[in-house]
């Protein structure tokens, strides 16, 4: 790459990672103001069915929209759809201050929840502007804006207590919404003045061809794994929460902190595993991913430590080793599919996603039913010993294959 296309391929890089943070921030605000604000209006006292669909209808809107909003983006490049998206957005997250009820709230969750798509697009649109032996560390660090996740857990209880005086003006909660959605307008200005756009080759292609990569059964493997370790990320975010406040008595801030911290770890060593992709292979990677998730979930699910630091540290540790596997699985996809990072990697994206909506709900059912908080770990040691073994499968096939052609050329 000349050092003019470098320059401009970071700025883009730069310019993506920053709009997916923020993105990823507006993404989880519900996590943070329906905590907020249950109890503390006649109108607002939700069961734990509708505060779990409340929390989880912007999860599942950003998910399912993220293979259109791909296809759009390998149509007509990463810039306009992710200025349309910022722009777009803003609208229901503003609207979100208006709310006052149950199906206002999950009206407003399914308009502001597509900024979760921002992914497909900041895929797609990074990858296009790197040449393939740097893409597994360009997508490491645009995924680092799952920070955005953190940035939520943190911030906005704060801001909250201080909008409001500590509770004193409860109407003053209205105006975080309007912040956020300030936010999105802000980025969507800074993406439109700053950023270049750029179409894959495949820009011509018709809808179908377009779509015929999704036939790959490897487009759906790539899937599982990122069922695992994004939607297990994305369950965990919430889910970590209760946790520590019934298993370990701890405060609500407390809880907020140490998910942060899980989070906040999952992200920064998203960079690192594209690096690790980009010189040893994703395949190495995601082993290494597959083996160490079924060991932690294992363990977790049949001992629970008593000490919360102890707990914390490996749960942080399994953050760093999801993170780790986000970036080998979009390393994967350029390498397979390049005209078609957009599609695929939105394909990829949505059952992601879809992982971080149907596992809580599965997690809650184990729990109901077994009493146990621990039993959510059942599902992480059961998706990770399904993925390690059919990948072990492939690579056991690709290998005879290899060593079969050989010994044909040989005789």
């Amino acid at each position: 790459m000349s050092e003019i296309i470098l320059k401009k391929a970071n700025r883009i890089l730069f310019l993506n990672t920053l709009a997916f943070t923020i993105c990823f921030f507006v993404w989880m605000i519900n996590s943070v103001l329906i905590t907020f604000l249950v109890g503390k209006f006649e109108w607002s006292q939700w069961s734990s069915i509708e505060i779990g669909y409340l929390m989880a209808i912007p999860v599942l809107s950003g998910s399912i929209f993220r293979l259109p909003v791909g296809i759009l983006t390998d149509k007509f490049g990463g810039k306009p759809v992710m200025i349309g998206l910022l722009a777009i957005c803003a609208v229901p997250t503003y609207l979100l201050s208006y709310a006052g009820g149950f199906w206002s709230f999950a009206i407003c969750g399914i308009g502001f929840g597509l900024v979760g798509t921002s992914f497909a697009v900041g895929i797609g649109y990074t990858s296009i502007w790197f040449p393939k032996e740097k893409q597994g560390f360009a997508l490491g660090l645009f995924g680092m804006g799952n920070i955005g996740a953190a940035l939520t857990a943190i911030l906005a209880p704060k801001l909250l207590t201080y909008l409001t005086k500590g509770g004193v003006n409860i109407d003053a909660w209205t105006i975080l919404p309007k912040i956020y959605s300030g936010a999105l307008v802000f980025m969507a200005i800074i993406f439109f003045i700053f950023t270049e756009n750029k179409k894959p080759e495949s820009s011509s292609k018709t809808l179908s061809r377009m779509m015929q990569p999704l036939r790959n059964t490897r487009v759906w493997r790539f899937g599982l794994y990122y069922f695992l370790v994004f939607g297990g990320f994305v369950a965990l975010v919430n889910w970590l929460q209760p946790i520590y406040k019934n298993v370990f008595n701890l405060d609500k801030e407390t809880a907020g902190f140490y998910v942060a911290t899980f989070v906040i770890a999952s992200s920064i060593v998203r960079a690192i595993g594209g690096y690790l992709s980009d010189e040893i292979g994703a395949r190495k990677v995601m082993y290494f991913v597959l083996l160490f998730s079924l060991i932690i979930s294992g363990g977790l699910m049949l001992w629970t430590p008593t000490n919360v630091t102890v707990y914390v540290s490996i749960i942080i540790v399994l953050g760093c080793i999801w993170g780790t596997g986000m970036a080998a699985v979009y390393k994967h996809i350029p390498d397979y599919f390049p005209q078609e990072v957009g599609v695929v990697g939105g394909m990829v994206g949505v059952l992601g996603g879809l992982g971080g909506f149907v596992s809580p709900i599965v997690f809650g059912y184990l729990k109901d039913g077994t009493g146990l908080w621990s039993s959510c770990w059942i599902v992480i040691a059961l998706l990770s010993a399904v993925s390690l073994v059919w990948m072990h499968r492939i690579v056991k096939q690709k290998i005879l294959k290899q060593t079969e052609l050989r010994l044909s050329n040989i005789g």
